[in-house]
């Protein structure tokens, strides 16, 4: 079984069967299954957000590079 992070403390979590949620061993925030991917997925989303936007850079300098810098 993988071991779970907690997206809130970084500790490691702990499935709890009787109440069907993960508990963090650290900060004692509980997690439904889904309430944890919704929160891992708004962690890395930034992050996804941010490659974007260097991408975007890039090709705007690379196309600026590419071109007849002449100014008229």
């Amino acid at each position: 079984m993988p071991v779970v992070y907690c997206p809130e403390c970084g500790g490691q979590m702990l499935f709890d069967a009787s109440i069907r949620s993960y508990v963090c061993k650290s900060c004692g925030v509980l997690y439904t299954r889904e309430q944890l991917a919704e929160a891992r997925e708004k962690q890395f989303k930034p992050a996804e957000d941010e490659r974007a936007q260097a991408k975007k850079k890039r090709k705007e300098v690379l196309k600026w590079w590419l071109s007849d810098k002449k100014e008229a």
